[in-house]
């Protein structure tokens, strides 16, 4: 099975890789030539100097780089597609959980507020308020708290 997708893997982006791992070597050998040519008895001769040439490998292998990195970027978008997947997968995941956990929980919590309601409903509501002073149950119409005796 493992030969099945092998083959059906494009092969653009194992040359990408080849050729970007080429081009950073190039890259990195032109800079490395041009910083260590220094040698000042060189005489112009033409259109360059020393220092023309010396200037031109630098740069020169710097956009060799440059291009090297980019391809090697590019030719892991299916590596980098890969792990996105598995990433978004694992959080779908686990808000699944914490959202299993949160619904248990608030079961929990929800339980025992309904049960209350439906007592109430079920034996019906008492017409009554608090005394103001002493805090104790007294009738919604009472003028004197029978306990303390308070107005109301």
């Amino acid at each position: 099975m493992d030969n099945n997708n092998q083959a059906k893997k494009p092969k653009i982006f194992l040359v990408l890789k080849i050729l970007a791992s080429v081009l950073i070597v190039a890259g990195i050998v032109l800079i490395i030539i041009g910083a260590t040519m220094n040698n000042p008895d060189m005489s112009s001769s033409g259109w360059f100097d020393a220092q023309s040439s010396r200037n031109g490998l630098i740069f020169g292998g710097v956009g060799v780089l440059i291009v090297g990195i980019f391809l090697l970027l590019t030719a892991f978008v299916p590596s980098f597609q890969k792990i996105n997947i598995k990433t978004k997968k694992y959080i779908i995941d686990q808000n699944k959980e914490d959202l299993q956990d949160i619904s248990s929980q608030t079961a929990d919590i929800v339980s025992p507020a309904v049960t209350k309601v439906t007592k109430a409903v079920k034996n019906g509501v008492e017409q009554s308020k608090f005394c103001k002073d002493c805090g104790a149950k007294i009738d919604e119409d009472a003028k004197f708290c029978p306990f303390c005796g308070k107005k109301q």
